[in-house]
């Protein structure tokens, strides 16, 4: 079959997810400045969180994810230009 000996690019369970969420906030203005129009849909090395199979899954909760980008937001320099929805990760 085609999907024999197929590696997922994305591995499941609230685990990863809250490694994969917790890995996507480690730059404060990245974060805080993130603007989705600007990101590339197609590279296999992601501009975005990569986060959607996990909130659309259920293994990451919406709310948790919502608060860790706020608290992230948060933490980056006052000169870092914020971006504001809908492009934001907000």
């Amino acid at each position: 079959s085609d999907c024999q000996n197929l590696t997922p690019l994305v591995r499941g369970g609230e685990t990863k997810a809250l490694e994969s969420l917790k890995t996507s906030l480690q730059k404060p203005s990245w974060v805080a400045s993130f603007e989705k129009p600007k990101t590339s849909c197609t590279s296999l090395n992601p501009s975005t969180t990569a986060l959607s199979p996990y909130l659309s899954m259920g293994c990451l909760s919406p709310r948790t994810t919502w608060h860790a980008i706020s608290n992230t937001i948060q933490k980056a320099p006052a000169n870092v230009t914020k971006s504001k929805p809908p492009v934001s990760l907000h």
